[in-house]
């Protein structure tokens, strides 16, 4: 309407020219006599100026525009590229005479009158006088670009994203014009979030093409050759191809692999030459094509890698997209490249680092496709390793599929590099790696039909210091954990009969009904409700949306109820309630649903068993035996999750990662369970009483896990019912279509009632080996001990536990090995012992060599004598050892400082009376005690704890061995600090007592902080003056029994 020119130049905004003569170059072609009727358009490349050498993105599409295209061109001209091309108006529009009809003219065009007659006037401008625009051709502009316009017509019916194979199909030509100096110059994209929106897009438009009516296999040619077609087909099929074949070979082999399927020839089998030679065929080509473009291998190794990258996110989503468009699922979506360089992601881009500061979907592809892989290569390759008579066979029949595998990871590094290893703000995110951990245990798994069923056992002994409110969201947790919930038993064991527990139980259920859907829908991966409602770390969902607003409403709602029900006990006649003298009790709070459109929920039972005072009733494991026994009448599934009451389910992934063990052909048959760590929520950075409990679950399980497995910790594993009892047959003896029987109920309490045991083996045997499995994110989150008392009881209970092993009949040291190895029995020696070597060791460390010092007496070498370099060397190596543990475990200096204080005040205090509780009971002067650990948080104490300053309110018998350390190793420095500055050094006393005088200096060093509570502190929260004086006595005693001894 305004100028008609014959030939249209298109750009995209951010393409400037970098040539003025552009122009000039394609009219070379428009206007030679010999090729001017047959060329519909010119296209240039599209170059950029931003690429950096590495380009690791690809940015520079180096083998569309310096190989592909230059094919295009022999065979007839390229194809449109969307910019940087002349076209001849007349190849879009057509030639039209004036005898042409009007009417035909308009159904193709429209009803401008004014705009039909620019077709037929040989393209003069049509309103353009003199250089001035009437206020008629700007009111016939609009009518033009009105929305409404196309209607009726065929506007964008024969021109579309293939425009180019349209005009080739009526015999238009084209040509592909690469100037040495680059005619026009854009923007390249320079992180991978961009790079993969803009390839989605391209991709979604090809595959579009190739699923229409204008796809190349079926639409034409008329005038255009076959060869120049399977180009367009190519280009037209390529995403759909790419992403269909890249999963293939990304995951079918690795599968295979996993189950010891082989799928390609053995090394020594003739046909092998054929695949090695297609695969080294492709990999030289690509690199030929590279090299032979004056481009480095450099550039060949990173085109390769975004090749892949490319076929499993944006081609899939690409093709996915148009598919789904297609089939009117979808509407067509546009998103334009974003052409803003930030600083930051540039200078990555510039330096060859990827920047994985991308969406989700981009990144969870990328990293399921590296863990299958790596799982099924580790796999392999182990199980290589430890056949002993097929290995060499094993290797050769699965060389291939372990070579394909090594091969993806390698190519892949930077994206395992961006997972484990940087640390940086742009490696990729720790929760798309947790997601892409649960696509592949999806992907290795059977399908949820096969898996197996689980029982889930969570123990609770005391209502009062065991807060319902916890418990109650570990049952929930436990309940909404990503497994199908027909094949999910959670029973719930309140050893302390409390009808506060089975109340809040039936309350937990009411509100699980609504929150496990609820977690299914928004695929939440804090399952825990009070948690997820109270974390300010990153989960799914809209927390302003309705829904989440009404689930939080829910939530405070059943706090409220649970708190009701606690204080309600707490004020009336139940507060009296015999804990240790009660009937049995089963209830099944809920039944399978009966309706099939209700939600499936897992079964939820509690479980209490019989309790007399004339029986004893082995404390925990006397409850776990009667959930074992009670499970086996209901649900006895073939494996069964141990949860302490506070352990709540951080990640509702764990089954399945359990699972992944138990159903992997490649594992031993023989794992009995699957340990992970016990973690916690509320370890503060100084964590000064280690409840983390680092040394154990950081350091001495890894090393247990490497010579048959980790012990038991008691909480936060599965395991194999059949490594208890012995029995395969996992068939439910009464459940019938989700109903219970009366008869089920009586069975039960049989099982559950105090006498059950008697005359019987229950709890005399085990075996069988483990694995520790300690993921990125933790599983499990429990509540850490904040204070010294309720960490001292803990650790006594602990530790009375391993001396009751460790000096009975199944000492690791004369019960085995029958089937373990002898390392593996030097770690459960070691650990049985520890408690009673530490005390013992510890005690004579802090008194024996200052009671000698006291009175003068050298017990280690001169400083001058050669032998004291052995005691230098082990003391400091003892030391760099723990400091190097702390270390590279991700603890601080001050970690190993906090660490080393608590292991010497644990080692006089809890290990020394949990080691002399069960030699009492062994001698028969104490009956064996339980005191369950104190879970309520107290805020004060809690201050404290993250302040790192210690919490001293404590029972005196944890206090008094320490002060008493403390003030015999004083009076003993100072003393003989005294007595040699008055004497002037006699004798050469300093060399000769130096030794035992920094041992006491070290000790007191290492325990200032007692000595603040005893000296410096003032609040209510030190040492009370009482003990000190008490202690003083202790000191004072032992002090004149050591001189009377070694005088």
């Amino acid at each position: 309407m305004i100028s008609n020119s014959p030939h249209i130049l298109v750009l995209d905004c951010d393409m400037h020219c970098n040539d003025p003569t552009s122009a000039r170059q394609a009219m070379c072609y428009y206007c030679d006599p010999q090729t001017s009727q047959s060329i519909a358009f010119v296209q240039f490349p599209q170059t950029f100026r931003n690429i950096s050498e590495d380009d690791i993105y690809d940015s520079q599409l180096r083998f569309i525009f310096k190989i592909h295209w230059l094919g295009f061109d022999g065979a007839g001209g390229p194809a449109i590229s969307g910019t940087n091309f002349y076209i001849k108006r007349k190849a879009l529009l057509g030639s039209f005479t004036k005898q042409q009809d009007l009417m035909t003219l308009k159904r193709s065009f429209g009803p401008s009158n004014d705009f039909i007659k620019t077709l037929v006037e040989d393209y003069k401008p049509c309103f353009i006088k003199d250089g001035e625009s009437s206020k008629m051709l700007l009111e016939n502009a609009n009518v033009l670009a009105s929305c409404s316009y196309e209607d009726q017509t065929t506007w964008g019916t024969k021109a579309n994203y293939f425009t180019g194979f349209t005009l080739h199909r009526k015999g238009w030509k084209s040509v592909y014009l690469y100037p040495k100096r680059p005619q026009f110059l854009g923007t390249a994209t320079t992180n991978f979030n961009e790079a993969s929106i803009q390839w989605t897009r391209w991709v979604s438009g090809l595959t579009s093409v190739a699923i229409s009516r204008f796809c190349p296999l079926i639409c034409g040619p008329l005038k255009m050759s076959l060869v120049h077609l399977m180009c367009y087909l190519e280009a037209a099929c390529m995403p759909l191809l790419c992403c269909l074949s890249v999963w293939g070979f990304a995951l079918i082999p690795q599968l295979c692999l996993f189950n010891g399927i082989p799928l390609y020839p053995k090394i020594s089998d003739s046909n092998f030459i054929v695949f090695s030679i297609i695969f080294i065929s492709a990999i030289s080509k690509s690199l030929y094509e590279v090299v032979s473009f004056g481009d480095q291998f450099k550039v060949w190794k990173n085109e390769w890698r975004i090749w892949m990258v490319k076929s499993v996110t944006c081609y899939t989503y690409g093709s996915l997209d148009a598919i789904l468009n297609k089939l009117g699922i979808k509407e067509a979506s546009f998103l334009p490249t974003n052409k803003v360089t930030d600083d930051e992601q540039v200078k990555l881009y510039e330096m060859g680092i990827f920047d994985f500061r991308a969406a989700t979907m981009f990144l969870a592809p990328l990293v399921t496709v590296i863990l299958v892989n790596f799982v099924a290569f580790a796999g392999a390759v182990v199980k290589a390793l430890v056949m002993d008579d097929n290995g060499d066979r094993y290797w050769e029949k699965m060389f291939s599929q372990m070579f394909l595998s090594f091969y993806i990871l390698v190519s892949n590094y930077a994206i395992i590099e961006g997972m484990i290893i940087r640390k940086d703000k742009s490696s990729i995110p720790l929760s798309a790696t947790l997601r892409s951990v649960v696509f592949s245990v999806f992907i290795l798994l059977p399908a949820d039909d096969k898996l197996p069923a689980i029982d889930v056992f969570i123990c609770t002994a005391d209502p009062n210091k065991e807060p319902s409110v916890e418990v109650m969201n570990t049952v929930i947790s436990a309940m909404a954990l990503a497994y199908p919930p027909e094949k999910l038993h959670v029973y719930v064991s309140d050893d302390a009969g409390s009808d506060v527990t089975l109340r809040c139980t039936k309350e937990a259920w009411n509100f699980a009904r609504y929150w496990v859907p609820f977690c299914r829908k928004y695929d939440l991966v804090t399952a825990c409700p009070d948690v997820y409602f109270s974390s300010s770390e990153v989960d799914s969902g809209d927390f302003e949306g309705s829904e989440f607003k009404a689930a939080r409403t829910k939530m405070e709602v059943l706090k409220q109820r649970i708190r009701r029900i606690v204080q309600q006990h707490s004020t009336t006649g139940d507060a009296l309630h015999n804990t240790r003298d009660h009937p049995s009790i089963i209830e099944v709070i809920n039944e399978h649903p009966k309706e099939e459109d209700e939600v499936k929920m897992p079964l939820l039972v509690y479980v209490s068993r019989e309790k007399r005072p004339s029986h004893h009733h082995n404390f925990k494991a006397g409850a776990l035996n009667v959930l074992l026994r009670v499970s086996m009448m209901i649900s006895n599934s073939p494996y069964i999750l141990m949860l302490d009451c506070d352990m709540y389910c951080n990640d509702p992934t764990s089954t399945r990662q359990a699972m992944c063990y138990y159903c992997d052909p490649q594992t031993p048959s023989s794992i009995a369970f699957v340990q992970f760590p016990q973690t916690f929520r509320n370890i503060c950075e100084d964590d000064i009483y280690d409840g983390e409990i680092r040394n154990l679950m950081k350091i001495f399980w890894h090393g247990f896990d490497g010579v048959g497995g980790p012990t038991i910790s008691g909480s936060n594993f599965y395991i194999k019912r059949e490594a208890l009892l012995g029995i395969e047959d996992y068939k439910p003896g009464f459940i019938h279509d989700g109903e219970s029987s009366r008869m089920l109920l009586e069975k039960a309490n049989v099982l559950a009632s105090c006498s059950y045991e008697n005359q019987t083996s229950w709890g005399s045997k085990a075996s069988w080996k483990s694995v520790y499995l300690y993921p990125k994110k933790p599983q499990f989150l429990g509540i850490a001990t904040t204070n010294f008392n309720d960490t001292s009881i803990q650790w006594t209970r602990w530790a009375s536990g391993l001396t009751s092993v460790a000096i009975s009949k199944f000492c690791p040291l004369i019960y085995g090995p029958l089937k373990m190895s002898w390392v593996q029995l030097m770690c459960y020696s070691e650990l049985a012992f520890m408690p009673l070597l530490n005390c013992l060791s510890l005690w004579g460390f802090a008194l024996i060599p200052q009671l000698c010092l006291f009175n003068d007496i050298s017990l280690y070498p001169k400083v001058s004598d050669s032998n004291f370099n052995i005691f230098f060397i082990i003391f400091v190596s003892a030391i760099l050892k723990s400091l190097y543990e702390v270390v590279t475990t991700g603890g601080q200096v001050r970690t190993w400082r906090n660490d080393w204080r608590i292991w010497m005040m644990r080692s006089v205090t809890s290990y020394f009376y949990g080691s002399l509780d069960v030699v009492f009971n062994k001698l028969g002067m104490k009956e064996a005690s339980f005191l369950p650990t104190n879970k309520v948080i107290d805020d004060e104490h809690a201050k404290l704890y993250e302040m790192g300053i210690f919490d001293f309110r404590t029972a005196t018998t944890f206090l008094a061995p320490l002060v008493t350390v403390i003030l015999v190793n004083i009076a003993a420095f100072v003393r003989t600090l005294v007595v040699n500055v008055v004497d002037n050094d006699r004798d050469g006393f300093w060399e000769k007592m130096f030794g035992q005088m920094f041992l006491s200096f070290y000790i007191l060093v290492s325990n200032y902080t007692v000595i603040e509570g005893m000296i410096i502190r003032r609040d209510k929260a030190s040492i009370p003056l009482y003990v000190t004086l008490l202690s003083g006595v202790f000191s004072v005693f032992i002090l004149l029994i050591g001189s009377a001894i070694l005088c």
